[in-house]
């Protein structure tokens, strides 16, 4: 959970990114009228040595809807870490 202050420690690793990522649509499941989802970008190896890449590269971590119909965007940040281009 979310500190008394809505703060969180990090320390700027990939865990801390997922921690920030979970805490954040944590509070926002609390927190509504709107929903949110957790938008992961990336690439898995398969069993066979292919690569599949799923998300657009760029796209923020959280999108979703306020109950008017209203796009959210959120982009996580950590000490270090920077807008992919």
């Amino acid at each position: 959970m979310l500190d008394t202050d809505n703060t969180v420690e990090l320390d700027g690793s990939t865990k801390s990114h997922q921690l920030l990522l979970k805490k954040c649509l944590f509070w926002l499941s609390l927190n509504r009228p709107w929903v949110c989802w957790s938008n992961t970008s990336g690439h898995v190896k398969t069993e066979e040595g292919r690569y599949i890449k799923f998300g657009l590269k760029g796209s923020s971590d959280i999108i979703g809807f306020t109950d008017q119909g209203q796009f959210i965007s959120i982009e996580i940040k950590t000490e270090g870490s920077f807008v992919a281009s």
